[in-house]
């Protein structure tokens, strides 16, 4: 079974509730008068996350997906692949951009080490 974080961009839309809104707090009058804030709402298990940071529904709506997946990640962990976190590695180093559609993997790879070592940093590292 794939874990919910692994879908595809379109299917994961698909699984959520999308809602459009205009932004809160500050920002100035071009945040405020469009539509350009993005709430995606999964239901199993629930998960809501909104971003308003950009003018741009589309960008907005890009970061809420990444937010998404890490949320869920963290939800399911147990489920991540340990083998993809090597690819990542370079001189003990995890180099890996956020907006790479792999990083909600690495998110709960290292989530699961820590949890298999009690949270003690030195021992994880070394297990990494």
């Amino acid at each position: 079974m794939v874990a919910l974080y692994q879908l595809a961009d379109t299917q994961l839309l698909q699984a959520c509730t999308v809602s459009h809104g205009k932004a809160r707090g500050p920002g100035g009058q071009h945040v405020h008068s469009h539509a350009s804030a993005v709430t995606l709402t999964l239901e199993i298990p629930l998960i809501q996350v909104q971003c308003q940071d950009f003018r741009s529904a589309a960008d907005n709506q890009k970061r809420a997906l990444r937010e998404l997946r890490i949320r869920l990640a963290l939800a399911e962990r147990g489920a991540s692949d340990r083998d993809l976190f090597k690819k990542y590695l370079r001189n003990n180093k995890i180099q890996i951009n956020p907006d790479n559609p792999e990083f909600s993997f690495i998110v709960a790879v290292i989530f699961d080490v820590l949890d298999d070592c009690d949270y003690d940093l030195s021992k994880a590292a070394s297990e990494l």
